[in-house]
């Protein structure tokens, strides 16, 4: 059973931003993008409260005087530790339960929040999260007290921006994996739909343009239609610098020298059993997992964070000395290997 009024939207938002300066407030068709992410996120079902998150910096009260404006609560906390401020206020607000949303993600989807948030409370879940939409639609649902947990366990709290990597870990806290049905959506997690760059924006305002006169309530269905058929849209941002999510430890984990990503093509078992060895042999940080084609989304699959495609190799920041591969072809394993020791890097084999 939902309790709407234990369960809000938290829009994660500032105005400083290293790649694009106040993109809140920067315009899409008119209109500031944090405006058109609030009135997406007020056709969300089973929420009461969507609360505006941002800091104390004396740049953000205009954020806030953008939630008064458009009629939801808000909250200024911590300006570095996010973690702290979801859950300042989370209880500020009597939640149980936050959503996890950012102000870079004018797209988020309303119909996947309010399934993640069913599947969610059904299943008890400490953490959940939806996979293979595009990058910037999908969101997460968060219990308050595993977030309250993963805080006290933290190492760094100052990463605690990127505050899903610490609760993307199976072996420490009840995972739910919400994964698209819909046959729509195959191959369509590498479609860019978040703001980070100039090139980003202009993809937005194209959409925008497009769709948002015609249907203010348009889908990501919408989206992905009007994508497919102007396929040169999805080439504007195709190039853009992939920051991975970094790499987190709890308190007490053991750190190595020697940095290791992995190379492969999917996250299955064959994954799991591969990162479990690799642990085992005592020697690397697994800092993160390359994709060999297939469905890419950014994310953490056993605690291991995705990076980006090998087809984009020249755009993912490598911080690596070391990689293994688990690509079964051996003539594309071996041109791999070859890319990857003139880039510096020193295969490992188990």
């Amino acid at each position: 059973m939902i309790n709407k009024s234990e369960i809000g939207v938290l829009i994660a938002v500032r105005m400083k931003s290293s790649r694009l300066g106040s993109k809140a407030m920067e315009h899409i068709i008119g209109r500031p993008m944090v405006v058109h992410l609030i009135e997406r996120l007020k056709r969300v079902r089973n929420v009461e409260k969507i609360v505006l998150c941002t800091s104390t910096n004396v740049q953000d009260k205009v954020l806030l005087e953008v939630a008064k404006q458009e009629g939801i609560l808000s909250f200024a906390g911590s300006e570095l530790d996010v973690m702290k401020r979801f859950i300042d206020a989370a209880e500020l607000y009597c939640l149980k339960h936050v959503v996890r949303v950012t102000g870079d993600n004018p797209l988020t989807d309303p119909e996947n929040i309010d399934r993640l948030i069913e599947e969610h409370i059904a299943g008890n879940f400490e953490f959940s999260k939806s996979e293979y939409l595009p990058l910037g639609v999908n969101a997460e649902v968060i219990s308050v007290d595993t977030l309250k947990k993963a805080y006290a366990t933290a190492e760094d709290t100052s990463l605690t921006e990127y505050m899903t990597t610490y609760l993307k870990r199976p072996d420490y806290f009840r995972i739910l994996t919400l994964k698209q049905v819909d046959s729509f959506f195959e191959g369509k997690a590498q479609i860019r739909l978040t703001v980070d760059y100039e090139e980003d924006l202009k993809v937005m305002n194209l959409i925008y343009r497009a769709l948002y006169p015609q249907n203010s309530d348009f889908t990501i269905k919408d989206v992905c239609s009007y994508l497919n058929n102007h396929p040169e849209i999805m080439q504007i941002n195709a190039d853009v610098k992939m920051i991975p999510l970094p790499q987190i430890y709890f308190k007490g984990e053991k750190k190595y020298n020697s940095k290791l990503i992995i190379i492969g093509s999917d996250t299955g078992n064959n994954f799991t059993n591969i990162v479990k060895k690799i642990r085992a042999l005592d020697q690397y940080d697994i800092i993160g997992f390359i994709q060999d084609g297939g469905d890419f989304q950014y994310s953490l699959s056993e605690g291991v964070p995705t990076m980006g495609l090998i087809s984009k190799i020249d755009q993912i920041d490598l911080n690596a000395s070391h990689f293994i591969s688990i690509i079964k072809d051996e003539n594309r394993s071996a041109e791999i290997n070859e890319l990857l020791t003139l880039k510096g890097l020193k295969r490992v084999y188990l």
